[in-house]
C-alpha cells in the first residue's frame, strides 16, 4: 500500500500536558486517563518526551498491582472509527500501528501498547517481560516476535505492520526486526 493511499484511523500526539482527557487528532475519539472506580488506573503526563523539546508531552504508565495491573487509557469508539475491515470485500485491510517507548524498570510480563477487542479490530500489541514484541489476533493466533526493545533507558520507535494475507512485520527504530508469515486477518 502507498502512504498516498494509507488512512490514518487515530493518532493520540499527547500534548495536553495536564487533565485526565486526551483527544485523537483524528476522528476525534475521545480518550480517558484511566478506568472510572479502578483506582490508581490514570498514567501521568510527563515532559520525558522522544524529541526533548520543550511544550512536548508523553504519558508515563505505572505498574500497579491489580485486577487491571497497570495504567491505562480507556477510548471509546462508538463509530468504529477503528475498523480494518474493507466495506466492499469484508476482509481485512493491512495497517501499521506505531508508538513511541520508553522503558524504567523491566516490564511486567506483559505491557500492552494497543488493545483493541472489536468490532471493527480485534488486537492486541504488547511488549513482553523479555522486551520481545507481541500480536494477538483474538481468537486466531497469539504471535511473539523475535525482535526486542533494547534496554537501554531510551526512547524507541515500535511498529507492528499486518500486512492482508502475506505477513506481520516487527519493526524497532525504523528496522524490520522480525517477519512472520501471517495470511489470517485480524477479525
Amino acid at each position: 500500500v502507498s502512504a498516498s493511499a494509507q488512512t490514518v484511523l487515530f493518532n493520540f500526539p499527547f500534548n495536553e500536558g495536564s487533565g485526565t482527557n486526551i483527544a485523537s487528532s483524528v476522528n476525534t475519539l475521545p480518550g480517558t486517563l484511566g478506568m472510572e472506580l479502578v483506582a490508581d488506573s490514570a498514567p501521568t503526563f510527563s515532559t520525558d518526551t522522544p524529541s526533548g523539546l520543550a511544550g512536548d508531552y508523553s504519558i508515563a504508565f505505572a505498574s500497579v498491582v491489580g485486577d487491571y495491573k497497570g495504567n491505562r487509557i480507556h477510548v471509546e469508539d462508538p463509530g468504529l472509527a477503528i475498523d480494518v475491515t474493507d466495506p466492499v470485500t469484508g476482509t481485512n485491510r493491512s495497517f501499521t500501528f506505531q508508538c513511541w517507548v520508553k522503558f524504567g524498570a523491566q516490564p511486567g510480563a506483559r505491557a500492552t501498547l494497543f488493545d483493541n477487542n472489536g468490532p471493527g479490530m480485534k488486537a492486541n500489541i504488547a511488549i513482553l517481560g523479555d522486551r520481545s514484541i507481541a500480536l494477538t489476533t483474538y481468537g486466531i493466533l497469539d504471535m511473539t516476535s523475535s525482535a526486542k526493545v533494547v534496554d537501554d533507558g531510551l526512547w524507541h520507535h515500535i511498529a507492528v505492520v499486518h500486512e492482508e494475507g502475506l505477513e506481520v512485520r516487527f519493526c524497532i527504530d525504523g528496522i524490520v526486526r522480525d517477519t512472520v508469515p501471517y495470511t489470517d486477518g485480524v477479525k
